[in-house]
């Protein structure tokens, strides 16, 4: 047996065994458990909530929307294809067609597909045994439960972090259109002095917003300033903790929680809450002096790792979900960046099947079950450790760029040079 496939298999029965705990707890409880949102009745909804107000005008201006026109259009777009039924409300659009729901199933199944070529270091059987790794993780069955349209920028990632020049531009634009931090990605490309992609990214994105926004209405002004007044305050501290990728939702969630099980004195409380201030403030400052002192070394791939560690590590508003980029990054840290894969690969796994906290909610919906329950909620391992996995990840990379360049040999910067791009 290859001795890299069966380090695969091992951790895809964990993953599988993690899908028998899933349903195994479904069946007692009729609700899904950690890390799936508690809020049991709203599967599916980023998806259909974002559907349904792609037929109202006022999605931007009443429902505050951050999704730009692209998102509104293809989905109408689905819906015209597959249903082409309207409702007043959206859950009675996911009530009446379980053909979206299937449309969402199979497509997200199918998105992380485009990445596996990137997987050359791997036989057929590997490289499907990587597959059914991800399409098992808590991360993808999180954003399969929640519908989130950022499983449709995968292809556009894998697209943008191995392509040049024009597929480059292309890809970006459709990215930025999707999920617009990915927007993040202009600010390597004009720090490395590539002023004509620089210029492209900016020309293709503006024109798929334009003509996007011309079909959609004249409201799309509106998400413009959606985007620099978005309510950090609509999250509940359920939501915060629920699959979180960075510790400001720790500090988040220890600075507004009954802490009485850890500590009894505001004076432990502020402690803690401190620590990760400090740790959060360090990583920042490690993070750009790291872009900043090697802009004329790093290569695209290494800054579109860092920034997209940057923006889950910093800013918790872009979702537990966000994770699912990983996928992309993955051959290039293990080619160059081996170590962070003992950082990477546990971000992946079954962390919330522990449970660290209890808590019983009173009776509501639980769609995937068709009625009324008591929830039992759980607040599981993965919720603690991710954020510290992930500041880990980002951390080590940094001090792996610091001491590859700073010719400095330790144990786990070994790696060749990164090529140039």
């Amino acid at each position: 047996m290859n001795k890299k496939n069966k380090w695969l298999y091992v951790l895809l029965g964990i993953n599988l065994i993690s899908i028998i705990y899933y349903v195994l707890y479904f069946i007692k409880f009729n609700h899904t458990p950690a890390p799936f949102i508690y809020d049991k009745s709203d599967t599916f909804m980023d998806f259909f909530n974002t559907l349904h107000w792609s037929y109202d005008a006022t999605r931007y201006e009443t429902w505050q929307s951050i999704y730009p026109p692209i998102n509104f259009l293809f989905l109408k777009f689905v819906n015209f294809i597959i249903s082409d039924g309207i409702y007043t409300e959206p859950f009675d659009i996911r009530h009446n067609n379980p053909g979206l729901i299937w449309f969402i199933i199979i497509s997200f199944f199918l998105m992380p597909i485009f990445a596996l070529k990137s997987y050359d270091w791997l036989n057929l059987k590997g490289k499907i045994c990587v597959f059914l790794i991800f399409i098992t993780s808590a991360p993808f069955l999180f954003t399969l439960e929640r519908g989130n349209l950022i499983m449709y920028t995968l292809p556009f990632l894998y697209l943008f972090f191995y392509n040049i020049n024009i597929y480059r531009a292309v890809s970006f634009s459709l990215l930025i259109n999707i999920k617009p931090y990915f927007g993040v990605f202009l600010i390597p490309t004009f720090m490395r002095k590539k002023y004509r992609d620089f210029f492209l990214f900016i020309l293709f994105s503006a024109t798929v917003y334009i003509f996007s926004s011309v079909i959609i209405g004249p409201e799309f002004l509106f998400f413009l300033k959606n985007l620099f007044t978005f309510n950090e305050n609509i999250f509940s501290l359920r939501e915060v903790m629920s699959l979180p990728l960075t510790i400001t939702s720790h500090i988040i969630f220890f600075s507004n929680a009954d802490l009485s099980i850890l500590t009894s004195s505001l004076l432990g409380k502020f402690l803690i809450v401190n620590l990760l201030y400090i740790g959060y403030i360090s990583l920042i400052i490690l993070f750009l002096y790291v872009i900043f002192r090697f802009k004329n070394i790093l290569n695209h791939k290494d800054y579109i790792c860092l920034f997209v560690f940057g923006l889950t590590n910093f800013f918790y508003q872009v979702g537990g979900y966000s994770i699912i980029s990983y996928f992309i990054l993955v051959p290039h840290i293990y080619k160059n960046y081996r170590f962070l894969i003992y950082f990477l690969i546990p971000l992946f796994m079954p962390l919330d099947i522990v449970p660290v906290f209890n808590d019983l909610l009173p009776y509501s919906y639980s769609f995937l079950y068709g009625g009324f329950t008591e929830v039992n909620y759980t607040l599981g391992l993965g919720s603690l450790l991710r954020p510290i996995l992930n500041y880990l990840l980002l951390f080590f990379m940094c001090i792996m760029i610091i001491k590859r360049f700073g010719n400095i040999n330790l144990p786990f910067t070994k790696g060749k040079k990164n090529e140039k791009l």
